[in-house]
């Protein structure tokens, strides 16, 4: 069983996400119908799969680097999270790149046909993405690591 309601990067470092359904079944899957997702217009340079190499929690690396990479997938309105080949997420996003910094939305599945969304920040520079994510009530308006905030930076992974 997922948890559910809150910014899966913190849930799954935390531990909480232990239970991992393999990548070739989608229980939960997110159905971005379900959602009004922003259509984007031209490449906005996030789209693509990623790997979490580093992630802040109140200034603190969060991060074993001795561990299985998180990966994650952006693509059609959706933010798809793995790890060792186990689905770990599959959520929806909206991004709005007209704003300074950046905002992206991500849409958790809360269950009983309920989602919960947690604000943030985004910058793309070539293959490199930072995000900086909140909660269901705040923005946050810098990349700045806090108690509030957590700041999470992902490398594109390109084919060989």
């Amino acid at each position: 069983m997922h948890c559910r309601g809150v910014l899966l990067l913190l849930i799954v470092l935390s531990g909480c996400g232990a239970e991992s359904t393999p990548v070739t079944s989608q229980p939960d899957s997110f159905d971005t119908t379900d959602v009004d997702v922003m259509p984007l217009v031209g490449d906005t340079g996030i789209e693509g799969r990623w790997r979490i190499v580093s992630l802040l929690k109140n200034g603190q690396e969060a991060i074993d680097s001795s561990g299985v990479p998180i990966e994650i997938e952006f693509v059609n309105g959706r933010q798809i999270m793995t790890q060792g080949g186990m689905l770990l997420d599959d959520s929806g996003y909206v991004i709005d790149p007209g704003t300074t910094p950046n905002s992206i939305d991500i849409i958790h599945n809360a269950g009983g046909g309920k989602t919960a969304t947690t604000q943030g920040i985004y910058e793309v520079n070539g293959d490199e993405t930072r995000l900086c994510m909140g909660s269901q009530q705040s923005r946050p308006k810098e990349f700045a690591s806090t108690s509030e905030y957590n700041v999470t930076v992902l490398k594109r992974i390109t084919s060989k």
